[in-house]
């Protein structure tokens, strides 16, 4: 404070630069202030779980996810108000670029289904480890919209599972470890994907999708990859306790493969609705007289222009302007899939490319922060067997706290 009324008093010494002067002021504190948030808020907003203090959780969001409710007393079952990302990596996790836009976008999508119904809240969570990085962005993205991001921590959210005790295949197959072998990454979100939306309701998204729209009038749905082919499940959404979650899930316990991409994800929703739902299903079941599952006709299986405009063998057309010009973004998509993670890699995203465009429209604050180049898939964003989660890895977490314990000097106890 000395400083400052020194300060003052040079300045009204010196007139002619008084003005500099304040708006130099003005601006660090500026810098500051913008600085501050994006390194304190996040032991504040990722730790709630162990706490049950309200103002850790203003908007009741955390509270309603586990009270029962399947997004709360006044949603209709047509409005998605749980929205859940999942993100693990094997070793500090945060947000790219890419991914930065999808939940921006997606803020951006859900945040005006609420204010066509002001009566509802839609709640964005994201599943992680202890030792994720809350990119400044994000803070950035939460007060433009208006709307928060909440993150669940792992090993609270775990507690809060096994107490509540559903799906008691799932925690078996989580604790057995069969996850860490071969995709690991891919793995464990796969798995908790289905977890999350049978505990709770709502809807699953990548975040390598970009939102265009919410969907609206859709309850239950899956999106087909290409159509009668595949169904995938990089956007799902369905109402809490479902059925059709708790079959599949119990198939992907049991015929879990972590070395084998896609066995535990799209073949598992694929295999299960065939099974019990597809015409050859029905006719099975008409001949033995029993009747399909009820919740075989309350499930959309949406076209893949709904969240797969691009298949994952063209994704270049999402990043070239030239390849993408045959490309058409239709009224009824709902989001693009960016396919992060496949083998066919692209490395820059070019100008008036698709993404770029759909940048420009959907996460301008993201495009603002990171520029065009920040939303090039990272190289680390690639298939192939992964390295155990370093928040899953007591050793490698023992060997990191040694490798960065400063050394002691000689004659210090």
């Amino acid at each position: 404070m000395a400083r400052s009324s020194s300060s003052g008093r040079r300045c009204r010494r010196h007139p002619a630069v008084t003005g500099w002067l304040a708006l130099a002021l003005a601006a660090a504190v500026a810098a500051l202030a913008a600085l501050v948030p994006a390194a304190a808020a996040m032991p504040e907003t990722a730790r709630f779980m162990a706490s049950e203090d309200p103002a850790a959780d203003p908007d009741g969001c955390v509270a309603r996810l586990f009270s029962g409710q399947d997004g709360g007393p006044n949603a209709l079952p047509t409005l998605i108000t749980n929205v859940f990302f999942v993100k693990v990596a094997v070793q500090f996790p945060t947000l790219e670029g890419d991914e930065l836009c999808g939940l921006e976008s997606a803020i951006r999508a859900f945040g005006r289904q609420q204010l066509e119904h002001p009566n509802i809240t839609v709640c964005m969570f994201l599943l992680t480890t202890a030792d994720f990085i809350l990119p400044g962005t994000v803070h950035a993205i939460q007060q433009l919209y208006g709307t928060r991001l909440h993150v669940l921590l792992w090993e609270d959210y775990m507690a809060r599972w096994r107490a509540a005790g559903t799906l008691p295949h799932m925690l078996q197959w989580f604790d057995g470890g069969q996850w860490k072998e071969g995709f690991v990454l891919n793995n464990l979100s796969n798995g908790m994907r289905l977890v999350l939306l049978y505990n709770h309701g709502g809807a699953y998204f990548d975040l390598d999708i970009v939102h265009l729209q919410a969907p609206r009038n859709r309850t239950n749905f899956i999106s087909w990859q290409r159509t009668n082919h595949l169904l995938n499940n990089a956007a799902l959404r369905f109402q809490q306790h479902f059925d059709y979650l708790e079959v599949t899930s119990r198939r992907f316990a049991e015929k879990f493969k972590g070395k084998i991409w896609g066995n535990n994800g799209p073949n598992r929703l694929t295999e299960t609705w065939s099974e019990f739902c597809n015409s050859t299903a029905s006719a099975q079941t008409a001949d033995a007289g029993t009747p399909l599952p009820a919740w075989c006709s309350e499930i959309q299986l949406l076209p893949p222009a709904a969240y797969y405009p691009v298949y994952f063998q063209d994704r270049i057309q999402l990043y070239s302007e030239i390849a993408g010009r045959k490309v058409t973004i239709g009224v009824d998509t709902y989001g693009a899939h960016l396919w992060k993670a496949m083998k066919n890699k692209v490395s820059v995203v070019e100008v008036d490319s698709i993404f770029h465009k759909l940048a420009r429209q959907v996460c301008p604050q993201t495009l603002i922060d990171m520029g065009l180049a920040g939303l090039s898939p990272s190289r680390l964003a690639k298939t192939g067997t992964q390295a155990l989660p370093e928040a899953f890895n007591p050793s490698a977490q023992a060997s990191r706290r040694a490798r960065t314990r400063r050394p002691t000097r000689v004659g210090q106890p």
